[in-house]
Order: C-alpha cells, then structure tokens, then sequence
C-alpha cells in the first residue's frame, strides 16, 4: 500500500513533455502527460503528429511524418532507457553523448558533384540512434519517419 501511494505521489509530480521536430519540415510539437495512470493523447502540428501512451516501465509514441524524413523525439524522462526501438527500423542504437548522436544522417544526400556542379551520385543514409542526458534528465531520439511510426521505448520499473 505505501509503494502504491508513494508511485501515485511520484506520478503525479512526473510531466512528461514530449517534442517532436522533424528536421525536413522544420515542424515541432508538444506532447504533455496527465497525472493520472495511462494516458494517451494526441498533438498535431503541420504535418507531423504525435500520439502516446505511457506504462510504468514503458512509453510508446507513434508518429505520422512523410516518409523517410528526419525526424527527432525529444521528451523529458527521469531515467535512462534500457532499450529503444521502432517499427519501422528495429533497434535505435544508443550514443554517448549528444553530440555524436546529432552528427548522425537520414535522408538521401549528395556524395559526389561532377564538373558542371550537378550532383553526380547519392547515397541513402539511415542512422538512426539515441541518447539520455542525465543532466538535463532529456531522452534525444533520432529516427526514420513515416506513416504510423510506433516508438518504443523501454526504462527501470520504477516500482523495482
């Protein structure tokens, strides 16, 4: 009984505010948690939209954005994830710091440029990854967008 009203307590001291802002479109949105159990709630913004529900040692996010852009969750959590992953491109690795994991590309960008100043050759990039800053307490994660992108991401039970 006390580990439930102290959860209850933590809970309802816990906002989770989650941005979404994808790179290619320059759109973001914002994404704020009730304090009462699962929750799920939608925000939209240009054309990305955001929708999540939230356990106590998990939270989903789907996304809609065009398909294979750039896109960036940004959310406030309390604890590192033990994992992350998508639907779409499996498991997001995990980076050190952020600005390793800023440096990462998705999209297809020129890698070559003949004479007339043309682009000459692409190349499709898919890096993916993830990074908590444990300072800030802010969950970084870059991923592949599209139509119905769910967003897993696993922590501690907060309960253990």
């Amino acid at each position: 009984m006390k580990k439930a009203i102290a959860w209850r307590r933590k809970r309802r001291l816990l906002a989770i505010v989650a941005a979404a802002v994808s790179l290619a479109l320059a759109s973001a949105l914002v994404l704020s948690q009730t304090t009462h159990g699962e929750h799920v709630s939608t925000t939209t913004t240009k054309s990305t939209s955001l929708s999540a529900s939230f356990a106590a040692s998990a939270a989903t996010y789907v996304t809609n954005s065009a398909p294979n852009s750039s896109e960036w969750l940004i959310v406030q959590s309390i604890s590192s994830p033990l994992s992350v992953s998508t639907n779409n491109t499996g498991a997001v690795p995990e980076y050190t710091n952020l600005a390793a994991l800023n440096q990462t590309k998705i999209g297809i960008y020129c890698v070559s440029v003949d004479q007339s100043g043309s682009c000459a050759e692409f190349k499709q990039y898919l890096q993916t990854g993830w990074f908590w800053d444990s300072s800030d307490k802010i969950l970084y994660i870059h991923y592949v967008g599209g139509r119905d992108v769910k967003i897993s991401v696993s922590t501690q039970n907060v309960h253990d």
